[in-house]
Formats: C-alpha cells, sequence, structure tokens
C-alpha cells in the first residue's frame, strides 16, 4: 500500500504539520492542501519535499513505489561490494553531498519566494486597480471572508495567465501563419497555395501544442504566488479580508 504524505512527514520525526511546513518553509495553510490533495504539489515543490524526505516524488504524491531487487543499480551493486570501512566511508560523503543539496534546495527556495512576494505586491496592485475601476466612486469591495478574497484574487491571477499565454501563442504562430500563406514549390518549381483549412489546422495544431508547453508553467507561477499569499496572510485573525491600500465592495 502506497504511503501518505503524511506518513512520510511522521516517519521523519515530524510529529506535526506546522514543524515540518516551517522546516520546508511553506505556508501551513499550504502544506495542509498538500497532505489532503497530494496530486496538486507543484513539481518543484514536490521535488524539494522528496529530497528533504529522501524518497522519490512518487512517494510523495501518494504513487505506490516498491523497488525490486533487481533494480537497484548500478551505485547501489558497488555500495552493497565494499567493505564495513568503505561503506562507512562512503555514508560520510552521502551525508555532506545530501547536507550540500539541503543547503542549495533552501537557497533556491529562499530565492524563489522572493520572487513570488514581488510578483504577488504586483499583481495585488494590479488586482486593486481592476476592482475599482469596475466599480462606481465611492464604492468598495468588501469579501465575506479570507477565503472569498483569496478565491477572488487567484481567479484574477488565472485570467491575467490565460491572457497571456493568447498573446504569446500568437506571437508564436505569425512566423508560421505567414510561412503558410506564402504558400510551397513542388519539384519541378511550380507554386502552390495550401488551402485555407489546412492552414487552420496546422495553426489550430500548433496554438494547442503551444498550450501543452506553457500552461504548466504559467500554473506553476500562479501556485508561487498563492503560497506567498497564504504565508503573507497566515496567523491574521479570523474574518481578516481587508487588503492593503484601497479595495472596491462587492453589492
Amino acid at each position: 500500500m502506497a504511503k501518505t504524505l503524511q506518513d512520510l512527514r511522521r516517519e521523519a520525526g515530524y510529529r506535526s504539520a506546522k514543524d515540518f511546513a516551517a522546516t520546508m518553509e511553506i505556508a501551513l495553510s499550504t502544506y495542509n492542501r498538500y497532505e489532503s490533495q497530494p496530486e496538486s504539489i507543484p513539481l518543484k515543490q514536490a521535488w524539494a519535499i522528496a529530497d528533504f524526505l529522501g524518497c522519490s516524488i512518487d512517494m510523495v504524491v501518494g504513487r505506490e513505489h516498491d523497488v525490486a531487487e533487481d533494480m537497484r543499480g548500478d551505485v547501489q551493486r558497488f555500495y552493497d561490494g565494499l567493505s564495513e570501512e568503505g561503506r562507512a566511508s562512503m555514508d560520510d560523503y552521502m551525508d555532506y553531498l545530501a547536507h550540500r543539496e539541503r543547503k542549495a534546495a533552501k537557497r533556491a527556495r529562499k530565492k524563489a519566494r522572493r520572487m513570488y512576494r514581488d510578483l504577488l505586491q504586483s499583481y495585488e496592485l494590479q488586482f486593486q486597480s481592476a476592482q475599482s475601476s469596475a466599480t462606481p466612486f465611492g464604492i468598495t469591495i468588501v469579501y465575506k471572508d479570507p477565503d472569498d478574497r483569496r478565491a477572488s484574487f487567484k481567479t484574477f491571477l488565472e485570467e491575467q495567465a490565460a491572457a497571456k499565454l493568447k498573446t504569446d501563442i500568437s506571437v508564436h504562430i505569425v512566423g508560421l501563419e505567414e510561412e503558410l500563406r506564402g504558400g510551397y514549390l513542388d519539384a519541378d518549381g511550380t507554386h502552390h497555395d495550401i488551402p485555407e483549412d489546412e492552414i487552420e489546422r496546422q495553426l489550430e495544431s500548433e496554438r494547442q501544442a503551444l498550450a501543452i508547453q506553457y500552461e504548466p508553467r504559467d500554473r506553476e507561477v500562479i501556485e508561487g504566488i498563492m503560497e506567498a499569499y497564504d504565508e503573507r496572510d497566515e496567523g491574521e485573525p479570523a474574518g481578516a479580508a481587508t487588503p492593503t491600500g484601497p479595495s472596491p465592495i462587492k453589492g
């Protein structure tokens, strides 16, 4: 039976999710979602957790991960063939490498957190501006609770990402469309136009391929910004839904 992230966390000596979230520098509310919905963990965060716990990403996201004896690999077989003294030396070196990797991962997480905090600040201002411009003068938006505001802000990010994706795709297919509309020459040099329906089919295929390429990147950015959002608001009293700066009111 596959282990859960909660099982892995407890086996690592962390009885509370709060302590583990603090160690991993993840907002507690975000980490709680990871334990209840492991399939939603972003790839980079899953790697970081897997590296810290010394397990595979499959185990972090709750997939079964049984390692057969004949799948040990060259490194494990080499280790098994060492003397007791050799294994001790290799253990020391592996501990050193693990320590160095944890430090590097921590630096990378801090850098990413700074970036997402900056993005949060920028998009919060855009969100407030968009809300203000959509309401009559003198009216402010009041959210019924923090979750309501969080959902509205996330929807705003998703709309911004969708608009950016559409623009990015349009820019990328301009050259392809020009090439297709220019037609082609056959072996004897005769020029042929490409039928309009074939042009549209190829353009749509390219749009779909680009969406598959770019959408995961945008989802990761949204998740990072929302983690910064949760981290900032962690510990605020229930019902504290007032955003920084002027904000516009539902109703």
